[in-house]
Parts: C-alpha cells; sequence; structure tokens
C-alpha cells in the first residue's frame, strides 16, 4: 500500500519493484519481483489517499526485510512518510534503479517515503498484535538497523500459540503520537485505533502512549 494520506499532492510511481533484502542495499538473488498496480507497471498515488498494489508472488521468511524500490520520475516532495525512529535505513539515487541489485555509492535517509503497509499471506493460521504507541514502540531506543526495538524482538518470545498459531507484531508506533489530545504528529490514537482493529488477523492492541 502508498500512500499520499497527509499530502495535498498526488505522486506518480514510473516503476516499483519488490525483492528480499540481503544485507544493506543488497537484494537476494532471484527474488526480484515487478510491482504493478491494476495490471499496470506505473500509478498515480492520490493526494490525501491511498494507492493498493497488485499481489506479488514471493516467499518470505519470518525475521527476512523486504527491499520495495520506487522510482518516481520528476520532482517529489516526501509530506507522506513511515519512519523507524531513525533507526532503518534507506538508500536512493538518481534515475530509475528498481532493477538494481544494489546501490552501490547511494544517499541514504532513515525514513521510509510513499510505501506505507504491506501485507503477506501467511501459510498456516496466523494472529496478529497491533502495537499502538509513540517512540519506544516506533523504535527510538533501538540501535540502526539491527531491529532491535520491542516489537520487532516480540516475536521470538511469543512465536506462536499454544495450538500453534503464527504470531505477528505490527508496529503502529509515531514518534511524539499522543493517544487523544494532539494531532501533531500523525493522527491521535484514538484516530487510528478502528483502522487497526480492521487489520487482518488482529487479535489484540498494545497501547504505549502518553
Amino acid at each position: 500500500r502508498h500512500s499520499q494520506r497527509s499530502s495535498t499532492t498526488s505522486v506518480g510511481i514510473g516503476a516499483g519493484h519488490v525483492a528480499i533484502r540481503s544485507s544493506d542495499s543488497d537484494i537476494a538473488s532471484g527474488t526480484d519481483r515487478p510491482l504493478t498496480f491494476a495490471g499496470r507497471s506505473s500509478a498515480i498515488v492520490p493526494a490525501g489517499s491511498d494507492l493498493w498494489g497488485d499481489s506479488v508472488t514471493l516467499t518470505v521468511s519470518a525475521g527476512q526485510d523486504l527491499a520495495i524500490s520506487l522510482y518516481v520520475p520528476g520532482s517529489f516532495v516526501p509530506t507522506t512518510e513511515g519512519g523507524r525512529a531513525q533507526v532503518k535505513t534507506a538508500y536512493h539515487s538518481a534515475g530509475n534503479q528498481v532493477s538494481a541489485t544494489s546501490l552501490r555509492g547511494a544517499s541514504t535517509t532513515r525514513q521510509v517515503f510513499a510505501v506505507y503497509e504491506v501485507q503477506v499471506l501467511a501459510s498456516g493460521p496466523g494472529a496478529a498484535i497491533a502495537a499502538l504507541g509513540e517512540s519506544i514502540t516506533e523504535g527510538a531506543c533501538s540501535a540502526v538497523d539491527p531491529d532491535g526495538n520491542w516489537p520487532d524482538r516480540h516475536p521470538a518470545q511469543l512465536p506462536s500459540l499454544p495450538d500453534g498459531t503464527a504470531v505477528a507484531v505490527l508496529n503502529a508506533g509515531i514518534g511524539s503520537g499522543r493517544l487523544a489530545s494532539s494531532d501533531g504528529a500523525g493522527l491521535r490514537g484514538l484516530s487510528r485505533l478502528d483502522e487497526l482493529l480492521r487489520l487482518p488477523a488482529v487479535r489484540w492492541v498494545t497501547l504505549l502512549m502518553g
């Protein structure tokens, strides 16, 4: 799912790919897949809205990172971002690089622009915990890139329920977020709760917000 929900301008996607990341900006051999949108290789994400891409056949194991590459022709001023509290590295370079197996010499940022959500079809029964919170949940106490925040670490402590149902943790933390009093850092928690409860397989919501 690509989003411009917090923007007054649309963004054009000229091309996109998804793959399994191996390390840094490198992708695992044989995992690169093109993205399509209603069968087309390009799309417009409208201002104030979201756009789902088509399904992709790609086997992903628990704990693996996805590399999602977008080519945005022309100018792009990001206004909708999904940060991980400055603890995940993203890579960018000029031109259409979506088929590159590595972005050597690329510039880096610790924000994620336009890409908002990925849904994965589980191989068996699944349940999910949605972690609604602020910077601690988002990952502000973690070092850069090792997935050390508590939502990333929690699946190792609770990989499945006693009946074998696999458990996923969805990180819905936004730094400086507030439950009820402010929309200054994303929507207030109470405004986001309904969307979280509608996500597939969610059974529980944890809350850590001021």
